[in-house]
């Protein structure tokens, strides 16, 4: 590419004006470079995160240029004009080629001409193929010789100012990144800030640049160590100006690889590829699995993926579209979401038993019904509404031999559950209806078991050994009578801490369980209760009542004993409550309060002192204008004055309070 020189003085970054709005404007003849040239330095302005005003609605122009496009000239600090070969046949760029030129002249706007494969010399005198387009123009207009004259002077004034020259150009993306760098300069955005006076930096660059430059498209990580204040940021900063906008064309191509199974794309898929490109923010992930997933599609297809892109802000793309929270938990975008079940679906669209997820209830309703399933079932869900639960024999399961992850909601399993898959590694079922589970389900390879609000009464009759098993997950189990001995899950990752009872008024009835290797430390009684505006002030509570119906004992203690709690009085208390023993805890309250709710805590810890972990679940939900009170029965008896000062206390600080220890 050859670089004029400018005709008079030579153009300088300037100073930013607050009208401004767009970066850069492109005029452009769309049928020449449109899905080629254009779009590709469109491209490379954008992922260099210079603003482009390009008109998308080529195929809507009338005779003049619109408004709203003659304000975008005027808003743009630079206009880029791409003189090709049939640039001038047409109204539209020539009116825009004025305004353009106005702006230069009246708002000292740069004007950057790019002549793609014409001679300046031809755009300047209207000559050879540029200048015989131009003619083919002037034959249907000859009648407006003004105009005809202004669009000439207007041509020959561009074509004097200082552009690029591409003509029998080997390297295109050369030229672009040429461009590019010269627009970054003028908009001052060229390079981030290495040093005023930054001594040894280049050979130090340099060599690092040579590490870098390997034959390999593989993803390099480079990492540089040492003390602080010799320079690593420094050094970065400068790696980063020398190279960092090279990577343009390799995020194209990773993309086409996927989405074509070649280096570039498909003509007719130019420019959305590059839009795609552009919107994903360039992430590899993004690249892979958007390429993969728009691979032999049409066109109307494409361009509702680009819809759902362009609805995620670019910045954030990599942000949103896989995430990992405070608690390790991994989460993904909708759209990549979408986009894995659609590549599983089309392994086998008419018949759902062949695929290797199935999701969709109404996929999975007819399996299990039908009893269809194969072996190349891998996961399985299915979620049903309480209401809509339904029973399903086991040996709908007996070919799934492969099924490693089943999640169940709102449902039953009748029969043999020796037909579940020996591969199982993560049964989720909420709901889980029955008293125990059963014998015949192995259980070997099982990482994660998940039985939330199930009717489990004992986990397993007989202790299982199972050296997989990470996570085991029993809250809101309200039934549980007996935890099973964790000496048997020697890789459990959290043990429960603590086991809550709750229920309706004032009072609470449960029986202890027994917890094996570990010893009940604490009890927390948490008071949701309502009252008149007249005694707000009150707590209340007049008396606490303990009944032990296995060991026909009751123990009664008014408020103000409970305020001043001994150590000995307390830890009586709570060594008085053995496992298996039938307790009900009944809170009395003066007239005028309403017990919404009430929940007992146990608190456990093992043998060995170790520390208890927090408490991750609130008190039980009360109402907006409800006050929550708690009273704390242990050993430690200092505690206890601040729990029960807390019963005027919004839910927020109880939850801070409870925040030390926590149930898995």
């Amino acid at each position: 590419m050859e670089n004029q020189k400018p005709s008079s003085s030579t153009i300088m970054p300037f100073e930013t004006d607050s009208r401004n709005i767009y970066d850069v404007f492109l005029s452009f003849k769309g049928e020449d470079t449109r899905a080629s040239f254009t779009s590709h330095l469109c491209f490379a302005l954008r992922i260099s995160a210079i603003k482009v005003f390009i008109d998308d609605n080529e195929i809507q122009r009338g005779d003049h240029i619109s408004t709203a496009l003659s304000r975008a000239i005027e808003l743009s600090r630079i206009s880029i004009i791409v003189f090709s070969k049939n640039y001038a046949d047409s109204r539209w760029c020539l009116d825009e080629l004025r305004k353009i030129i106005k702006c230069h002249r009246t708002r000292g706007q740069v004007v950057l001409p790019v002549f793609y494969h014409v001679d300046p010399s031809e755009v300047r005198h209207q000559k050879g193929e540029f200048g015989n387009a131009f003619q083919s123009l002037l034959d249907e207009i000859s009648d407006q010789v003004e105009l005809v004259l202004s669009w000439r002077e207007t041509l020959h004034q561009a074509a004097n100012i200082a552009g690029f020259v591409i003509l029998n150009s080997g390297n295109e993306s050369e030229d672009v990144k040429t461009i590019v760098d010269k627009v970054s300069h003028l908009l001052n955005k060229t390079d981030l800030f290495v040093a005023n006076n930054p001594v040894g930096i280049e050979s130090r660059v340099q060599d690092v640049v040579q590490l870098l430059h390997t034959q390999s498209n593989s993803v390099l990580l480079l990492g540089m160590w040492g003390m602080g204040g010799i320079g690593k940021t420094t050094i970065a900063k400068a790696i980063y100006n020398k190279i960092g906008r090279n990577f343009e064309g390799e995020a194209i191509e990773l993309f086409s690889w996927n989405a074509f199974k070649q280096a570039s794309p498909r003509g007719d898929f130019d420019e959305i590829s590059r839009n795609v490109v552009e919107y994903s923010g360039g992430l590899p992930l993004a690249l892979e699995v958007l390429g993969s997933y728009l691979f032999d599609r049409g066109l109307t297809e494409w361009y509702c993926v680009l819809e759902k892109l362009k609805r995620i802000p670019n910045v954030q793309v990599q942000n949103n579209l896989v995430t990992v929270d405070d608690t390790n938990k991994l989460g993904m975008h909708d759209l990549l979401r979408d986009m894995g079940r659609e590549i599983i679906r089309e392994e086998s669209p008419m018949k759902p038993a062949q695929r290797r997820r199935l999701w969709f209830n109404e996929d999975v309703l007819h399996v299990l019904s039908e009893q269809t399933g194969t072996q190349d079932i891998e996961g399985l869900a299915l979620n049903l509404l309480k209401a809509d639960a339904n029973h399903f024999n086991t040996k709908a399961f007996e070919k799934m031999n492969r099924l490693r992850l089943l999640q169940l909601t709102g449902v039953q399993l009748d029969g043999d559950f020796d037909y579940l898959s020996r591969k199982l590694r993560w049964l989720c079922w909420k709901g889980f209806p029955l008293t125990c589970i059963p014998i015949n389900l192995y259980q070997g390879n099982l990482v994660s078991m998940e039985l939330e609000n199930s009717n489990i009464k004992l986990v397993w009759e007989d202790n299982q050994r199972m050296e997989k098993l990470k996570i085991l997950n029993l809250s809101h189990s309200h039934y549980l009578t007996h935890t099973p001995d964790f000496s048997y899950l020697p890789n459990l990752e959290n043990y429960p801490n603590w086991l809550a009872f709750n229920c309706e008024g004032s009072s609470v009835t449960f029986e202890v369980p027994q917890v094996e290797g570990r010893m009940l430390k604490e009890i927390i009684i948490c008071i949701v209760y309502s009252s008149t505006p007249d005694n707000i002030a009150s707590d209340g509570l007049t008396n606490m009542l303990v009944k032990n119906y296995t060991k026909t004992t009751i123990q009664l203690y008014k408020s103000e004993a409970l305020v001043a709690f001994e150590d000995e009085e307390g830890q009586r208390v709570v060594s008085s409550i053995e496992p298996r023993d039938k307790v009900e805890v009944v809170l009395v309250f003066k007239n005028g309060f309403v017990v919404n709710k009430t929940a007992v805590y146990l608190i456990y810890e093992s043998y060995d002192d170790e520390p208890i972990a927090e408490i991750v679940e609130e008190c039980p939900a009360q109402d907006k204008n409800a006050v929550v009170g708690s009273i704390l029965v242990k050993e430690a008896s200092p505690q206890l004055a601040l729990v029960y000062d807390l019963a005027h206390n919004k839910r927020k600080t109880l939850k801070e309070w409870l925040g030390k220890y926590r149930c898995c």
